[in-house]
This record gives C-alpha cells, sequence and structure tokens, in this order.
C-alpha cells in the first residue's frame, strides 16, 4: 500500500512531535493537525488547527489524504469521563467519517496496553479486555469503530504500552526521574508489582511507519521486550542519576501487572526492540 498523504493527529505531542520529524525525513506530505500550539514548519508539512472536542471543519482539512495517523488523546487524570469520551470516542469517529467521505486508504489508531487491565500473564492481542480505568474504556470504545469502519479502508490498532524516550514529560518514566531527583517516595504495590514492558519512542515509530505498509485489519500489541518491576525500573534509572529511590509500600490486590506479548510485534512490523537498559540511557541523555 502507498501512501504519499498522511495526515496526523496530535502532532506536538510526545509521539506526535517524533513521527512528523520521522516521517519528514520520508517521502511523505504531512497534514499535521494541532489543538493550541503547533510544531515546526518544513517544506512537506501543513500544520492545521483542529479541536476534537468539537465538530471537524472539513473546510480547514485536506481532501486528497491517503493515510490517517490518529495519535491525539485526552490522557487527563483529571478530565471527566464525559470530556474522555468526548475527544477520546467522538473525536475518533469524526475522524473514522472524515476518512471515509475523503478515500483514504488506511487509518492506524494508537490505542493502549490499559485496555486489557491487569493481569498476572502477558497479554495477546486475543486477551480478555478489561480497561483499568476510563481513559482505556474510551480508546476501547474507540477500537470498536475503527472496527466498524476497516470495511472501507485498511485499518491497524496499535496497542501501546508504556512508550518513553526523547520529549516525553509526562506518564510513567518521567514521573520515576522526577520522584528520585526530588526524594519523593515512589508507590510500590504488593511488594513489588506491577511489572510492565516499555517500549522505546524509535521502536514506536517503526511500528507505526510499517504499518503504513500493511493491507486488512490488525491489532498489533507494541511493547518492549524486557519485562521489568517498578522497583527495578526505578533502581535501573538510579544508577544513571546518581540518586538513590525511595519506597513506598501499599497493599492492593486489584494491581497486579500489565505486560503485552509483542510476538505479532516482531513477526508482521519487524521490529526488534531495544534493551531497556538502552532505552533508558537514551532517555536520560536527552533530558
Amino acid at each position: 500500500m502507498k501512501c504519499k498523504k498522511i495526515l496526523i493527529t496530535g502532532s506536538t505531542g510526545f509521539i506526535g512531535s517524533n513521527l512528523v520529524m520521522f516521517l519528514s525525513k520520508q517521502n511523505y506530505s504531512l497534514y499535521c493537525l494541532y489543538r493550541s500550539h503547533r510544531g515546526d514548519s518544513g517544506n512537506n508539512m501543513t500544520y492545521i488547527q483542529q479541536d476534537l472536542n468539537q465538530p471537524l471543519v472539513i473546510d480547514k482539512l485536506p481532501h486528497d489524504v491517503d493515510c490517517i495517523i490518529h495519535l491525539a488523546a485526552n490522557m487527563s487524570k483529571t478530565a471527566k469521563n464525559s470530556e474522555l469520551f468526548q475527544t477520546n470516542t467522538v473525536g475518533t469517529l469524526n475522524l473514522l467519517e472524515y476518512g471515509k467521505t475523503t478515500g483514504i486508504k488506511k487509518f492506524i489508531f494508537a490505542s493502549t496496553g490499559g485496555v486489557y487491565g491487569y493481569s498476572t500473564s502477558p497479554h495477546k492481542e486475543e486477551s480478555r479486555i478489561n480497561p483499568v480505568d476510563f481513559y482505556g474504556l474510551s480508546k476501547y470504545e474507540s477500537e470498536l469503530l475503527v472496527k466498524h469502519y476497516s470495511k472501507h479502508f485498511s485499518t491497524t490498532i496499535l496497542r501501546l504500552f508504556f512508550p518513553y524516550g526523547r520529549g516525553q514529560t509526562k506518564n510513567i518514566i518521567p514521573l520515576l526521574v522526577n520522584r528520585i531527583k526530588n526524594n519523593e517516595p515512589i508507590i510500590i504495590y504488593n511488594d513489588d508489582n506491577p511489572k510492565i514492558n516499555p517500549i522505546y519512542i524509535t521502536d514506536v515509530l517503526n511500528a507505526i511507519s510499517n504499518s503504513l505498509l500493511l493491507e486488512g485489519q490488525d491489532i498489533l500489541n507494541i511493547a518492549g521486550n524486557d519485562t521489568i518491576t517498578i522497583k527495578e525500573l526505578a533502581k535501573l534509572i538510579s544508577t544513571h542519576i546518581k540518586s538513590e529511590p525511595i519506597f513506598k509500600y501499599v497493599d492492593d490486590s486489584s494491581i497486579v501487572d500489565l505486560v503485552g506479548d509483542n510476538t505479532k510485534m516482531r513477526k508482521i512490523l519487524g521490529i526488534t526492540p531495544i534493551t531497556i537498559e538502552e532505552g533508558i540511557k537514551k532517555y536520560l541523555m536527552s533530558v
């Protein structure tokens, strides 16, 4: 499948800004949607302001798009459920309908490994769905919409497991770094839970780029090779920033592991993730 003109939502977010730089070096024309602040211009980039909380302003959008990469999402812990639903689910529906009307060939949707919920064993793409929170629920509802529109164009759903890397300021790894630096306690559940398998940003970018070539319908876990506990991860980070982590232990039997089986990713997309040790080192060199 050849996608030459790509519309990217969330183009100024952590993954989006890295993806724009990555794809701009290839032979693509990029339409970069942003909500409140735009990124740097380039010869093959067009920035378009759109708020996914609101209906799409179709007159401002291109009508010759081959592919949509939908990264934008409301991940706020303080947002109301109605706000999460409006941005994440209704926003996805509006984009799908726009893609159908425009005649796109491909829709790539960035979901989350959180749709599975916690488990003592790694999640396969066929595993039971049990979102950990309303954000995860809103993303799974969006997945169902993407599947519904798959009769109109090829679709790839990427369930991301703790992506991290250059430019990231939120989520688990930046949080651990800040807590270690500021001598703030890190909560560890049930002595040593949970285990996770984060994936570095360059592997995420390659996964998205390679997904552009897929035809048909796919759901893929995008996760690292290395499974690690939060305690082990904090200790790994501390070896690079020369500050010892402080742990606070809490009992909560509902929280166990959130690990994704990446077998399909490695086979279908040809991604061999870098090690967590290498990824953490790269990340800390960038902050």
